[in-house]
């Protein structure tokens, strides 16, 4: 419903009118389309609004009414990493207010926007007082299942966190159309394309990739240019091609859809096919 975070006295919108509003509906119409076609993988953070609240309420009815369990899920949420455990459990508590009722434990835990010198020399800390302790007290209670990481910062800052071995999966921007951060970006360890180097370094670790934002930040092809249309082709559409790319040629398994509405993904689905076909 909006961006305005979900904790701040007085600002704040309330449960009652965000879960009563018409994009409750919206949501939850959209989750039974994707339930439809297979796709089971649910992405929030903390720092989307209203969007914990707001996944919580919905799968809340949808498990009330047996249209799903929730062992046929997988739900990912977002924390940012903090100067040290006490300011980290301030954020950990926030989103476990929503996501802990309902959904039992967190699938995927990332640590949000890991992207600078200090964030990494944070989130690879060892010290009790820091967040990784705190993250991994929560999975030894089975509040988390994997722990991964998000990242909008240069490929040599992401090869070292990923070389760390300390995470399960990455949350990257990776695109054919060239990244909104590091894709382009030396990476001194690995040569050009800074990103899709990591991809495959990931890979290799058996670690799980998650493609962010294919179709804003990969080049905006929601809305091509006509030198994009025209090398695409028109057999297929940007958005299904930027799937397709993903899937085929860099081994990204998951990629993320920003959907508004259950027909925005009728052009992924029809990737998804043509994919499966082995095209």
């Amino acid at each position: 419903k909006t961006w305005m975070p979900d904790n701040l006295p007085l600002v704040s919108p309330s449960k009652k009118y965000v879960v009563n509003h018409s994009s409750q509906h919206n949501l939850i119409n959209a989750i039974r389309t994707c339930l439809k076609f297979g796709i089971n993988h649910f992405e929030t953070a903390r720092f989307y609004g209203t969007s914990e609240m707001q996944f919580a309420h919905a799968f809340q009815h949808l498990f009330q009414t047996g249209e799903v369990n929730r062992e046929d899920i997988i739900l990912q949420t977002k924390v940012p990493v903090k100067e040290n455990r006490k300011e980290f459990d301030k954020m950990w508590d926030a989103t476990w207010k929503h996501i802990g009722p309902v959904f039992k434990y967190i699938d995927l835990f990332a640590f949000h926007c890991i992207s600078n010198k200090e964030g990494i020399k944070q989130v690879l800390s060892e010290e009790d007082d820091m967040s990784m302790a705190a993250v991994l007290q929560y999975q030894a209670e089975g509040k988390i299942k994997h722990i991964g990481f998000s990242t909008h910062g240069t490929a040599n800052g992401i090869m070292e966190l990923v070389n760390s071995e300390k995470f399960d999966y990455i949350n990257i921007h990776a695109h054919y159309f060239g990244d909104y951060h590091a894709e382009g970006s030396q990476n001194t360890l690995h040569g050009p394309h800074g990103n899709k180097q990591i991809v495959k370094r990931a890979l290799q670790l058996d670690m799980g990739v998650f493609n962010i934002s294919p179709f804003d930040k990969g080049g905006r092809v929601y809305a091509p240019s006509k030198t994009q249309a025209r090398l695409i082709g028109p057999d297929v559409s940007p958005i299904s091609f930027a799937c397709w790319t993903a899937w085929k040629h860099q081994g990204i398994h998951t990629i993320s859809i920003g959907l508004a509405r259950p027909s925005d993904l009728d052009e992924p689905i029809m990737a998804a096919k043509l994919y499966g076909e082995g095209k």
